[in-house]
C-alpha cells in the first residue's frame, strides 16, 4: 500500500469506515469509542496540562498541512505529534526557567524533526524513535513515584501519553517509509 492509499485508509477508518468506503467493523467501531472514553478521562483528569500538547500538536498538523507537499504528508502526524510534543516542552521549560535541563531534550527532538521534515526518511524517524523510547523509560520511572493527583503526576501521564502516541506514528511512518523505499528500488535507508 502506498502512503496516500495508507492515508486514505486511515482517514476513512477514523470517519467510521473501512479502506473500501463500508462501514467499520464492530472492532474498529469500539476500539474508537474506547479512544474517545479514554481521551476524554485524560482530558478531565489532567486539565489544562493535556490541553497545551493537544492544541499544539493539533495546530502543528494543521500548518503542516498546508506546508509539506503531497510527497511529504506522510510524515504529518508523526511530525505533528511530535511538534506538539516540543511546544510543550518548550513552554515548559520557560515557565519553569529551567531552559538549559532541557537543552539535550529540545535539541534531539528540534534537529530531529527538522531533518524528517526536510528530507523524510529512515533514519530521522530511527532517531525520533530512540528519542521517544529513552524519554518514555525516564518518564515511567517518574511516574512510578509521582504522587497520585498531583499536578507532577498528570504531567507525567500526559508525557507517557504523548510518548506513545509518537512512538505508533513513528511506526506507522516506519512502515510507510519502508514500503516506499522498496517501491522504489532503494538500498539505502537515508
Amino acid at each position: 500500500m502506498n502512503p496516500e492509499e495508507f492515508r486514505r485508509t486511515v482517514l476513512a477508518r477514523r470517519a467510521g469506515m473501512g479502506g473500501d468506503g463500508k462501514k467499520a467493523s464492530v472492532a474498529a467501531q469500539a476500539l474508537n469509542a474506547a479512544g474517545a472514553v479514554l481521551g476524554a478521562a485524560l482530558g478531565i483528569y489532567a486539565g489544562v496540562i493535556f490541553l497545551v500538547p493537544c492544541l499544539a500538536s493539533v495546530a502543528v498538523i494543521v500548518l503542516g498541512h498546508r506546508l509539506f507537499n503531497e510527497d511529504r504528508r506522510c510524515i504529518l502526524l508523526a511530525f505533528g505529534i511530535q511538534g506538539g510534543q516540543l511546544i510543550w516542552l518548550v513552554i515548559g521549560a520557560l515557565i519553569q526557567h529551567r531552559v538549559g535541563a532541557f537543552f539535550i531534550d529540545l535539541a534531539w527532538l528540534l534537529g530531529s524533526l527538522i531533518w524528517l521534515a526536510v528530507r523524510p526518511g529512515l533514519l530521522p524517524t530511527c532517531l525520533l524513535g530512540i528519542y521517544q523510547l529513552l524519554s518514555l523509560l525516564s518518564k515511567v520511572l517518574l511516574f512510578v513515584h509521582a504522587q497520585v493527583g498531583t499536578s507532577m503526576h498528570k504531567a507525567l501521564l500526559v508525557h507517557l501519553v504523548w510518548h506513545v502516541a509518537a512512538l505508533a506514528a513513528l511506526g506507522m511512518l516506519f512502515v510507510a517509509l519502508r514500503g516506499r523505499h522498496a517501491a522504489h528500488g532503494m538500498t539505502r535507508s537515508d
